[in-house]
C-alpha cells in the first residue's frame, strides 16, 4: 500500500509537471505564431517597397 501511495504522488506531481510545461509551451507557440505573421507580413511589405524603388530605376 505504501509503495502504491508513493507511486501514485509520483504520477501526480509527473502529471501536473507536464501539463504545465505543455500550458507554457502553448503560450510560447502563440506568441512566435504571432511573430511569424508579423514577418511574412513585413516581408511583403518589403517586397512591395522594392519593386517600387525598381520601378524609378
Amino acid at each position: 500500500m505504501l509503495i502504491q501511495d508513493a507511486y501514485e504522488s509520483i504520477v501526480d506531481i509527473a502529471m501536473n509537471c507536464f501539463n504545465s510545461n505543455i500550458e507554457e509551451l502553448e503560450s510560447v507557440l502563440a506568441g512566435l505564431e504571432n511573430m511569424a505573421a508579423q514577418y511574412e507580413a513585413a516581408e511583403r511589405n518589403s517586397v512591395v517597397e522594392v519593386n517600387r524603388v525598381r520601378e524609378f530605376l
